[in-house]
């Protein structure tokens, strides 16, 4: 968290945040217990006292727009955040294939910038188009805030370190609703869906409860040091950046459940995932869209299996949505790198299923 004598703030609250249009706005940290606290942010002032060095306030919904400026203040601490945008804010989550880069994909190459977007795209258009990453942690117990992170307007010159889909993605959207969009990338290579759930859940969920062994197993073998441990990404990435106030989550995983052999287990813990994320931020049944597996040649009947359980959660777990990606596999590649069409088809998927429009899409 960034500190400021007795005021404390989650990175997540900083110059060029993207804030979630139409619903009450969370602002939360930390101060000394008993210390008022307030939030100025247009045009109005919100306060609260601190209650066991803790305090959050809502802010009222408003419309998309902006820039605005916010300022916390307790006594004579004070932030000043700068050049904030209210549209929509989505969380994108996953593995590798979530967090792969135009730099992994193009190397050092540019060209490619002019086929996947327009010249109005770099004249202000992306810069209404916000990413912030959270660093790589894992922790044992939920963490107070993220390790690192800041947000990053999304620009020609810029364009190279951040991850391909959700950029499709947001751009889809932007093109479209004609509002500020904002992400939240929680991603890390190499991780099962066992990271990635609340050890709470774990335990009081019968479904996964059976397969606690398997977890400390896992979990004793990886070791401390290890960030693909149970339990902990979730830990260091997810629960630090509760309550943000978003519209839904975008998903692509799975691969290192099949690839381990753990593909048998995706069917209960796959939709476990999605309702402890969705209580995680208050029991809202937000939208979880994600990307069904493409094509892989390496342990095929394990990709079937994380294949079954996808569409069986459409089944299991209301407001879910996949996106079909066979035909973008390359078969000896884990990582395709053909990602247009996959945030493309995202975005398609959650303007008709979210904000009720229509899409043909453009891959």
């Amino acid at each position: 968290m960034m500190q400021n004598e007795k005021l404390v703030l989650p990175k997540i609250f900083a110059d060029h945040m993207v804030l979630q249009r139409h619903k009450p706005i969370p602002v939360w940290g930390n101060a000394r217990d008993g210390e008022e606290v307030s939030v100025e942010f247009m045009g109005r002032r919100k306060t609260v006292n601190a209650v066991s060095g803790r305090w959050r306030i809502e802010l009222d919904p408003a419309p998309a727009g902006g820039p605005y400026g916010m300022t916390i203040s307790c006594g004579d601490s004070k932030f000043a955040i700068s050049d904030i945008m209210i549209g929509e804010v989505w969380i994108a989550g996953g593995q590798s294939n979530m967090g792969y880069s135009f730099g992994e994909i193009y190397g050092e190459e540019t060209a490619w910038m002019a086929d996947s977007f327009n010249e109005d795209d770099f004249e202000g258009a992306l810069s209404v188009i916000r990413l912030f990453k959270a660093e790589e942690y894992a922790a044992d117990e939920p963490a107070d805030d993220v390790r690192d992170g800041q947000w990053r307007e999304v620009s020609r010159e810029r364009m190279l370190p951040l991850a391909a889909v959700p950029v499709f993605f947001a751009c889809a959207l932007k093109r479209r609703l004609n509002i500020p969009v904002g992400i939240v990338q929680v991603s890390r290579s190499g991780t099962k869906a066992s990271c990635w759930i609340p050890r709470s859940a774990a335990c009081s969920d019968p479904a996964i409860a059976m397969y606690g062994e398997d977890f400390a197993e896992e979990g004793e073998r990886l070791g401390q040091a290890d960030l693909r441990r149970p339990f902990g990404l979730y830990n260091g990435m997810v629960s630090p950046i509760q309550p943000y106030a978003m519209c839904g989550v975008i998903w692509y995983q799975g691969e290192s459940d099949a690839l381990e052999q753990k593909g048998r287990r995706y069917g209960a813990l796959f939709p476990a995932l999605i309702q402890a994320w969705r209580s995680g931020w208050g029991g809202e049944a937000f939208p979880f869209l994600y990307v069904e597996l493409p094509d892989y040649v390496d342990g095929l009947d394990e990709w079937e299996l994380v294949r079954t359980a996808q569409n069986r959660t459409l089944e299991l777990v209301p407001n879910t949505g996949m996106i079909a990606t066979r035909d973008l596999g390359e078969v000896d590649n884990l990582h395709p790198r053909n990602k247009r069409p996959v945030g493309e088809r995202l975005a398609a998927l959650a303007l008709k299923q979210v904000y009720g429009v229509e899409t043909a899409g453009k891959e």
